[in-house]
């Protein structure tokens, strides 16, 4: 080719590239000296697998600060000890979070702290005000006209409603908002029965983007689509799909199945509400759990579309954490001796494996049980208990050491995600080859000791 073919090539490709622009979120947490903040984000929209973008420890003033690149606005969160902080952030912002005092007289496993999100650059149109702005005139109208008459017909509101949505969205002159809003109405419509199904897919879905990593969409996407896969299309039927899944354990017998249905003529768009059915199957009756990630693995090996592989292998990972057979996380702690532990020090036997707490009266209540237990089982199973309590020196003194391990978890909050560690106590059983055998599982006086043996063959 010509150089004078490839320069207008590559400014096109230049011009259609979307443009990556700073962004810088700084913070402010006054008590939280010393703990380590963690910017999250969500691989994809469909698994919500969250990955660690960055981390800090804040300062001594209670201060933090990252400073990263997007190409457009991205959904993220803050991971600070046990608590998820959501926010938006957009290519080319900065945004203050401005956190409440510290209280450490709440020793549970906080799901979030209270902050005050402040846009330094557009103070009255940042994106995350935008939302919270829509959110609360949802709830006004929801409120005002639907609440006390579910059943009704809400056209006429609801299209009043959103012409009057139409001022707020154009003075913001945000493109992000204004798809968000579009699918709001359109969520809304749905819902509420306001448009045909038809209708809908026809002006919001069929030949318009995908919005990839946009939530409203993808909640919209998932609201058209979760029963009508499964029970409203015309062309294909719960018995198509369960043989594809089932019985063919194919990819492109679910694609083809799927393709019967006008709706799904666009073949990126019929895979990205495969993967969406695919997901759902997971815990649906019907379908055969290992063959439907059998088909998960076949896109994420196989799909054409880099997003879709991603997506598939995201949900495989979501799919198989903490499931049955499947290798159980890494586990790494520091013993009274502050020696590493890991799962590979308990290779060859049984591990029962918890998370307790010494404000937990539940987790102290299995103190004795669980001794017994050990007793009862010390040539069969291996008993290690992790302690989640923020300060080590609040944990009551517990005269256990000789009957089953415990050992502090070190502040590693990153453990506690990888075990799912929502509530206290927790429980689980990982077998002699570190795969899990059990997760939840049963605590002691519930009966543990049995199904331990039941699950060893003991």
């Amino acid at each position: 080719m010509k150089l004078s073919g490839i320069l207008p090539l590559l400014a096109c490709l230049l011009y259609f590239a979307p443009a990556k622009a700073n962004v810088v979120v700084t913070g402010m947490f006054p008590g939280a000296a010393g703990e380590e903040v963690r910017l999250m984000e969500y691989m994809d929209l469909i698994s919500y697998r969250p990955g660690e973008a960055d981390a800090r420890i804040i300062d001594a003033d209670g201060s933090f600060r990252f400073e990263f690149y997007l190409d457009e606005p991205r959904l993220m969160f803050l991971r600070i000890m046990h608590g998820r902080n959501v926010f938006y952030a957009t290519p080319g912002s900065e945004i203050h979070l401005s956190f409440d005092s510290l209280n450490l007289d709440q020793p549970a496993l906080q799901r979030s702290f209270p902050v005050n999100i402040i846009h330094l650059d557009d103070t009255l149109w940042g994106l995350n005000r935008l939302i919270r702005r829509m959110d609360d005139m949802v709830a006004d109208y929801l409120e005002t006209y639907v609440a006390g008459n579910i059943r009704g017909d809400h056209r006429h509101s609801l299209q009043a409603f959103a012409s009057g949505l139409e001022a707020v969205v154009e003075d913001a002159g945000n493109p992000f908002f204004e798809t968000h809003a579009r699918f709001y109405i359109a969520y809304l419509e749905r819902t509420l029965n306001t448009k045909s199904f038809g209708t809908l897919v026809e002006t919001c879905l069929i030949d318009q983007p995908i919005h990839y990593h946009h939530p409203m969409y993808m909640d919209f996407l998932q609201t058209m689509f979760d029963s009508y896969v499964f029970a409203g299309s015309p062309a294909f039927g719960f018995r198509d799909l369960q043989q594809a899944v089932n019985q063919q354990e194919s990819y492109s017998a679910l694609m083809k199945t799927l393709g019967k249905d006008p709706v799904f003529r666009n073949a990126v768009f019929r895979e990205v509400v495969m993967l969406l059915g695919l997901q759902k199957m997971m815990g649906m009756e019907g379908f055969d759990a290992d063959k439907v990630l059998g088909i998960l693995g076949q896109v994420r090996d196989q799909s054409k579309y880099s997003k879709h592989r991603l997506m598939a292998g995201n949900i495989l990972e979501q799919q198989t954490a903490l499931r049955p057979g499947f290798p159980a996380p890494v586990l790494s702690l520091h013993g009274d001796e502050q020696h590493g532990l890991s799962l590979q020090d308990y290779r060859g036997q049984y591990l029962y494996l918890f998370f307790w707490a010494g404000w937990c009266p539940v987790s102290m209540a299995e103190t004795t049980p669980m001794t017994e237990l050990a007793a009862g089982l010390s040539d069969e199973v291996a008993l290690l208990g992790v302690l989640v309590d923020r300060d080590e020196k609040s944990i009551p003194d517990l005269p256990v050491k000789d009957d089953f391990r415990l050992v502090h978890f070190g502040g590693d909050y990153r453990l506690l995600d990888r075990y799912q560690v929502r509530t206290i106590p927790h429980y689980l059983l990982i077998d002699p080859q570190g795969r899990i055998a059990a997760c939840p599982f049963t605590s002691p006086s519930g009966g543990a000791a049995g199904k331990i043996r039941e699950l060893s063959g003991r």
